[in-house]
């Protein structure tokens, strides 16, 4: 697990303790905490805002017809999936979106909807699919609202730093991809140039075991050593690579 699911499985605790824990004879159904609705067939634009599915972000548009929502996939095997967008957001026509009736937060909502085990509710063997009549019927224990109002204000800081995390983990990835692209593409061109050089070497280099991929080509080029120059004539006393 990454910190960010440690803390998100910290908030799904307090969740349950705070909202199922206790007895209780009084229920709600969700229809009565919530607002549900269907997504629409995702544009054929392209741009920086996500659109989600069944299975969560399936690409991303210029478009958004959601914003701060709970989404839930809604047919085949994914129905049931639960994902928090606190941005804007497309959902697509295999995906239904909950709106809180209750707070303008969503955190309450999203893992109550988690918690539900929402796939256990579909109707279908071939085809499994979700229906917004089926999630208004759902009922649970009957939440206070000032317990939910309390929840999310806990829920929005640690989020604020499950948020921060995430982009310091994509920003450290990708200085990690470039320096390593920059690691392995150096030495890649100076054994090819070693290889395939005529000059003479002026400096002792061996290399041991080293596979080039001869592009386009079912073969690898084997490089066992490069010895030094020889210092008399000057000139490189090199092992021709063997082609296997």
């Amino acid at each position: 697990w990454t910190v960010n699911d440690n803390l998100e499985a910290v908030l799904a605790a307090s969740h349950s303790k705070m909202f199922f824990s206790k007895d209780t004879s009084e229920h709600s159904k969700l229809g009565e905490l919530m607002t549900f609705g269907n997504g629409k067939s995702r544009p054929k634009t392209d741009g920086t805002i996500p659109v989600y599915g069944g299975n969560g972000v399936l690409s991303y548009t210029d478009q958004h017809n959601i914003e701060n929502a709970v989404l839930i996939g809604r047919v085949g095997a994914y129905c049931g999936s639960v994902y928090l967008e606190q941005g804007i957001c497309w959902v697509s026509d295999n995906a239904i979106f909950a709106k809180s009736k209750i707070t303008k937060d969503e955190f309450f909502d999203y893992f109550l909807l988690k918690r539900l085990n929402l796939f256990n509710h579909h109707v279908g063997t071939g085809q499994q699919l979700l229906t917004q009549e089926i999630l208004n019927n759902i009922e649970v224990p009957k939440p206070v609202t000032e317990q939910i109002e309390l929840f999310n204000r806990k829920a929005a800081s640690v989020f604020g730093t499950i948020f921060t995390n995430s982009r310091e983990i994509i920003r450290l990835q990708e200085l990690s991809d470039l320096l390593l692209s920059d690691c392995l593409a150096k030495p890649l061109i100076i054994i090819y140039l070693l290889l395939h050089s005529n000059s003479p070497c002026d400096c002792p280099i061996r290399l041991n075991n080293i596979k080039l991929s001869l592009v386009g080509r079912n073969r690898e080029l084997n490089a066992t050593k490069i010895i030094p120059c020889n210092s008399a004539s000057n000139t490189a006393v090199r092992h021709e690579p063997a082609l296997t």
